[in-house]
């Protein structure tokens, strides 16, 4: 029992390494920074006037929001998960350890899919 338990809090503590090294390898804050960018550009109205434009805007944003985004979402649920992980310790909750069990399963497939993209950036 407390074996899993160590086993899966080391496990979400390499995932929390391992996003953090995807933030340098993917430069996630200067596609952070753009993305600011980009968002106030496609505010303006005067971009739709240029459909090539628009879209090659709007492409950079869903190009931009795959990195930024999942990542940033990424650190909140592992985070999340850490914190979990203790209540469902202090009450002892099988069900609840199975369940954060298989999202952290979920977490670690984003970050090998991260790494794997890594390969052809």
């Amino acid at each position: 029992e407390a074996e899993k338990q160590n086993s899966l809090a080391a496990e979400i503590e390499d995932l929390i390494d391992r996003e953090d090294g995807l933030r340098g390898i993917f430069d996630y804050d200067s596609k952070w920074h753009r993305l600011q960018v980009v968002n106030l550009e496609l505010e303006n109205p005067d971009l739709w006037n240029n459909p090539e434009q628009a879209q090659a805007i709007s492409k950079e944003k869903k190009s931009l929001d795959d990195v930024v985004l999942v990542l940033d979402e990424l650190k909140t649920n592992l985070q999340d998960s850490q914190e979990l992980l203790e209540l469902i310790i202090d009450e002892n909750d099988e069900e609840a350890f199975a369940a954060l069990a298989a999202s952290i399963e979920q977490y670690s497939k984003i970050i090998e899919d991260f790494e794997f993209r890594r390969m052809f950036d």
